[in-house]
């Protein structure tokens, strides 16, 4: 069986209405798991930097999977372009699709630098899109109200 509807995350980029979440990927089973994911059709996985290991296995895999990764805990625009630079290194490509802050407060107030910085990162074919992965409703308001 094999998933057949997808969505677009920016042009170009069409991914199956399913993805995998790679939080808990492991060495002694990822290759496998990512092959049978691939094989029916999945083709954008979930990670962060802080899910360990997570990153630089899929950046093992190769490229048939899409990856949508975050950066959290300081959101400043400095720490933006550091984490991203270190998460397309252990990705092992030069394009993360979707890039998103992790949990921010609902409260976060999304600063001008912040989101020239995330505009640029995806000016620069770093990022395909950027988003923010939320615990609300208000939270998620936010992000779309900056622009994600």
């Amino acid at each position: 069986m094999a998933l057949r509807d997808t969505r677009s995350l920016y042009p170009g980029c069409e991914v199956a209405c399913v993805s995998l979440g790679a939080a808990t990927l492991r060495p002694g089973a990822a290759a496998e798991l990512l092959r049978a994911a691939s094989d029916l059709g999945v083709r954008l996985a979930d990670t962060a930097d802080s899910y360990g290991a997570s990153e630089a296995l899929l950046g093992a895999h190769g490229q048939s999977l899409h990856v949508a990764s975050k950066f959290g805990g300081d959101f400043s625009a400095s720490r933006c372009t550091a984490a991203a630079a270190e998460a397309v290194a252990r990705l092992r490509r030069r394009r993360i699709a979707l890039y998103q802050l992790h949990s921010p407060p609902d409260d976060f107030a999304y600063d001008v630098a912040l989101v020239e910085t995330l505009g640029r990162l995806v000016a620069g074919g770093v990022v395909g899109a950027w988003g923010a992965s939320v615990e609300s409703y208000a939270a998620g308001a936010a992000a779309v109200a900056a622009g994600a």
